[in-house]
């Protein structure tokens, strides 16, 4: 009878034994509580690793998962709901619409409302003479000139700024070399 059988192990239990211990040794932490003098276990970094890079994969494959199954569903019910206008005491009135008819109706709506010139539907001044759209595209279309211009200005400050110093510096050397200075005193 061999030592293993002796204290009742066989040599598969005792190498999963030293496998788990092992294990525990590289996912724990020991420590010791000075105030109760307890030995304390807390998850090492390489456990900390791991469950990091689980939670990752997991996240990985959850998103995966919603974006596969769940977003589908959840776009083919929006694209189905039916929107009915009612009167102040809910019946209805006029005819239904998909969710997409009365988006697409309500930007058209949006995009169409005449405005003035600050882009106000509602203000008082009398002049409103452009659509919402219109105004947005000259207001883009000024927004990206002006910054335009500025990158460019920028562009020519950083390249011309250095050569007209050192213009200036040569300039101003040979005015200061022809110049004399007399000093006469009154008497």
């Amino acid at each position: 009878m061999s030592a293993l059988q002796e204290l009742g192990f066989t040599k598969d239990e005792l190498e999963q034994k030293v496998v788990q211990k092992i294990a525990d040794d590289l996912l724990l932490e020991y420590g010791y509580e000075s105030e109760t003098g307890e030995t304390v276990t807390d998850d090492s970094r390489l456990a900390r690793k791991f469950h990091e890079i689980i939670k990752k994969h997991v996240d990985r494959q959850i998103n995966k998962m919603a974006e596969e199954y769940v977003v589908p569903h959840v776009r083919e019910i929006i694209e189905s709901v039916a929107l009915q206008a009612t009167n102040e005491w809910g019946e209805k009135k006029g005819k239904s619409k998909t969710f997409i008819e009365y988006l697409t109706e309500s930007a058209t709506a949006y995009l169409m409302q005449p405005v003035d010139y600050e882009g106000k539907a509602d203000s008082n001044y009398s002049t409103k003479n452009q659509t919402r759209l219109v105004h947005l595209v000259h207001k883009h279309l000024h927004y990206s000139i002006d910054s335009a211009m500025k990158d460019a200005v920028e562009q020519v400050k950083k390249q011309l700024g250095p050569a007209l110093e050192e213009t200036c510096k040569l300039k101003l050397g040979e005015i200061a070399s022809t110049l004399k200075v007399e000093l006469q005193s009154k008497k």
